[in-house]
């Protein structure tokens, strides 16, 4: 889409242009972002007006940077201890962790008329939800180049590629040097991702493929839908019971689509 040769598409990669070392900078960027995706999510999901505004900060304890942002008690917190920050990961972050991510999934789940889902955590409903959402980076004006939309393909790569880590770690016993062997074979230059991600399948078991179990689910389920108000049905269909078992929601929405 960018009409650049390999070699231009590398350097490309490698302009440091799109790297931050400015807190207030960051933080600048991450409040416009939010203010433009708030405003055009209402045409793909809905009851926005029912969900809180999401707080920004930056985050403050380093053990949990283990990830590159994460979301708690209404707060998105990014991840910034390096010597700089790159904005391309910025919108598919947002939108995972924050709007429509995890912000605005967990009030609205919370807003159900269901106390027993709300006592269980499914993580294929909650990650898979994440994870299919970030789809909507131009529609939602979170991706303002193709770079960005490549930044979250590259974390795309990553998941995928945890799905057979996981499973081979786990259950096929896998040494660690057996995991990165593989990791350097479909990923280059993020070593220091692949160490920590290989520590993170071993304590969490199963957690990664959620992601992208999860997602392919959600996008069965979604079919052609790509009109802004079929898309906000199916939303609210996926929403209206709340974070319950996928096994429970295909068998849901597919009743309900027969009985119409």
């Amino acid at each position: 889409r960018m009409g650049m040769d390999d070699e231009s598409f590398k350097k490309q990669l490698e302009d440091n242009t799109h790297f931050l070392s400015n807190n207030d900078e960051i933080l600048e960027k991450y409040t416009a972002l939010k203010l433009k995706v708030k405003h055009k999510a209402k045409h793909y999901f809905p009851d926005m007006d029912k969900v809180p505004l999401v707080h920004i900060q930056k985050g403050t304890n380093p053990e949990l940077a283990i990830v590159p942002a994460y979301y708690n008690r209404n707060t998105f917190y990014y991840n910034y201890f390096d010597h700089s920050y790159d904005s391309r990961d910025m919108g598919w972050l947002f939108l995972h962790e924050a709007i429509p991510g995890h912000h605005y999934q967990r009030h609205l789940s919370a807003q159900q008329d269901m106390p027993i889902s709300n006592l269980f955590r499914y993580m294929s409903y909650i990650e898979g939800w994440g994870a299919s959402i970030e789809q909507y980076g131009n529609d939602l004006g979170a991706y303002n180049s193709p770079m960005d939309a490549y930044a979250q393909l590259q974390w795309d790569l990553i998941r995928s590629v945890r799905v057979v880590l996981d499973v081979a770690l786990n259950y096929y016993g896998w040494s660690d040097e057996q995991a990165m062997k593989f990791w350097n074979e479909h990923i280059a230059d993020k070593q220091d991702i692949a160490k920590r991600e290989i520590k993170r399948m071993k304590r969490w078991p199963a957690q990664v493929i959620t992601y992208k179990y999860g997602r392919h689910i959600l996008d069965k389920l979604k079919g052609d839908k790509n009109e802004p108000e079929e898309l906000k049905k199916f939303h609210r269909q996926v929403l209206e019971y709340g974070a319950i078992p996928l096994s429970v929601l295909q068998n849901t929405i597919q009743k309900n689509s027969t009985n119409l």
